[in-house]
């Protein structure tokens, strides 16, 4: 499980990087639960929050394709556009409110889901 093992690390090195952004607003505004009145915070809590919410997912279906013998490049397809729909979504959340890309990340995400179960499903059969 070498290739959903490299994607793991790097996108747990990014959902470090969204978490320490999260911790940093809280420190920076002084709010230990929920937003306050802050949007930027809130959005940084749902960016943080819809990773970790999706990408588990993704990571376990590719470890199980990979385990049964799934193509190395549809697993560094999955992966690598899991991490642009990831990074798309987050950026549009914490830097600068762009709904499109937004809407591009969560798209992606979604596709990558279905796809992946998919494949899982008929490596198994």
């Amino acid at each position: 499980m070498v290739i959903t093992a490299l994607y793991a690390a790097f996108l747990t090195l990014f959902y470090l990087v969204l978490s320490a952004n999260v911790s940093r607003l809280r420190l920076k505004h002084r709010i230990s639960l929920g937003a306050g009145e802050l949007p930027k915070l809130e959005r940084a809590m749902r960016a943080h929050g819809n990773f970790i919410e999706y990408v588990p997912l993704i990571l376990i279906l590719m470890g199980l394709l990979e385990s049964l013998g799934g193509s190395a490049i549809a697993l560094h397809l999955i992966g690598s556009f899991l991490f642009i729909a990831r990074l798309s979504h987050a950026s549009c959340l914490c830097v600068k409110y762009v709904a499109i890309l937004r809407q591009v990340g969560a798209l992606i995400t979604y596709v990558l889901l279905f796809l992946s179960a998919v494949m899982v499903l008929l490596a198994a059969l």
